[in-house]
């Protein structure tokens, strides 16, 4: 009887866990984005070319270096700006000008060669209302696109991000004024 009753009192608790588990407090999400005309992705008999960039990657200042939270595996992520994402990280700043270009390098070490870069520039407004505007760029060591335009696996993850559709973890950030 006393088992019975034990095992009774652990069921309904974990009963109770999972139902408040369930429960999610209410939060306000953006739009999940979807794939439309302008997204594409290289296959074996449509190759997407070089990125257009790729060649300021090496010269572009490094803002933070973190694990990535992509989910490529556990990789080192170097984040680069050019000069018109010079803000990323500055409480603030955003949303971004035309042009600016934010790129993650992902390798097994920070100080070493990239296997793979994610890159991020900032279209004109209406190219992708629900990406933020933002182009998404998957891109071999080599320089060679894997995927770009209006991709909805990352929309999807960047509509969660706090300003700009932009994760900004580990970015430098201003010393506060001293008094």
């Amino acid at each position: 009887m006393t088992a019975c009753r034990d095992w009774c009192r652990s069921a309904a608790s974990l009963l109770l866990l999972c139902t408040l588990a369930a429960c999610e407090p209410s939060v306000r999400r953006r739009p999940i984005a979807i794939e439309d005309e302008g997204t594409s992705s290289a296959t074996a008999a449509v190759a997407l070319g070089q990125f257009k960039r790729f060649s300021e990657i090496d010269s572009l200042p490094t803002v933070s270096t973190l694990r990535s939270g992509h989910p490529v595996g556990s990789l080192a992520g170097v984040v680069k700006v050019d000069t018109a994402a010079a803000g990323y990280g500055q409480r603030g700043r955003g949303p971004f000008p035309v042009g600016a270009l934010i790129v993650q390098s992902l390798g097994p070490d920070p100080d070493g060669p990239a296997n793979l870069f994610y890159a991020m520039e900032k279209r004109e407004p209406g190219f992708f209302p629900l990406g933020g505007d933002w182009q998404y760029s998957v891109v071999s060591a080599s320089g060679a696109l894997e995927a770009q335009g209006k991709l909805a696996l990352c929309a999807r993850c960047h509509a969660e991000a706090p300003r700009d559709h932009l994760f900004e973890y580990g970015a430098a950030r201003p010393a506060p004024a001293t008094q």
